[in-house]
């Protein structure tokens, strides 16, 4: 069956009917002048979502041996569901990640060209560059979120003291001091004034990914993720199914997100 499928309509206030950002000059081209006003407004797209059938499905089988139950109780149960959760929250994240990095229609540019002419603090210069510039300036927005391989933030964070001044004022300047999960905090967020910045191996090396999360894309999720009969069978293994299904896609990207090349370089 082709249900379910969503359309899900997007739109944002810089895109109009009769035209793009580009082309709104000013006010003037509103002027009353006689017969039809210009178009202002209102224009709308969708997005179609597919989880029918299998589309956008993941599956992966646990089995867990029966022996290993008799001798470690329901630990080897427990450890197996929740290792393969992990994997398969992690790859969501990343599927998520290379979505947007992927587009085409995400605006881009290498470290080197948003970085100073002749740079001091190259990284924290791009970075800057695009939160505080690009973002508001071009494409009427404010950044939000921040995706970060760990090997970039922490050139970032090194980098920006090099000349003996750290730009980086937060108490996180050489990494998180709370419990939380370093792959998922990060002292950044407060030193660049974004809302979280994720460093993560789930972005490739040398890719930062800067977007303005809830125009950025969109993501329907069928079901979350699932177990399904988990029993012992012939054989001696306790088998099941680990499954999710959901299906991410680009809203707004030209506006929503930002794309740092060759930030390693």
């Amino acid at each position: 069956m082709d249900a379910p499928k969503v359309n899900v309509p997007v739109t944002k206030y810089t895109d109009t009917v009769g035209g793009s950002i580009g082309d709104q000059k000013g006010i003037e081209i509103y002027a009353e002048a006689g017969g039809s006003p210009p178009s202002i407004g209102g224009k709308v797209t969708t997005v179609e979502l597919d989880t029918s059938g299998t589309n956008n499905s993941y599956r992966g089988t646990l089995s867990v041996n029966r022996n290993d139950v008799k001798d470690n109780n329901f630990l080897a149960v427990e450890q197996s569901l929740k290792n393969a959760g992990n994997e398969f929250y992690f790859m969501v994240g990343e599927k998520n990640i290379r979505t947007l990095v992927a587009d085409s229609s995400v605006p881009t540019d290498t470290k080197a060209n948003l970085a100073l002419g002749t740079p001091v603090q190259a990284e924290f210069e791009a970075l800057i560059n695009v939160i505080r510039g690009i973002f508001p300036g071009d494409q009427r927005n404010r950044a939000d979120t921040m995706f970060i391989n760990p090997k970039d933030a922490m050139a970032a964070v090194r980098n920006a003291g090099t000349n003996g001044e750290w730009p980086f004022l937060s108490r996180f300047i050489v990494g998180p001091t709370d419990n939380t999960d370093v792959v998922n905090n990060s002292g950044l967020a407060a030193a660049l004034g974004l809302r979280n910045v994720w460093e993560t191996p789930q972005i490739a090396l040398g890719t930062v990914l800067i977007v303005k999360r809830d125009i950025a894309q969109v993501t329907g999720l069928r079901e979350d993720l699932t177990i399904e009969n988990f029993d012992l069978s012939v054989g001696g293994l306790y088998e099941s199914d680990l499954l999710i299904r959901f299906h991410t896609k680009p809203a707004h990207p030209d506006v929503g997100a930002y794309k740092i090349t060759a930030f390693n370089v």
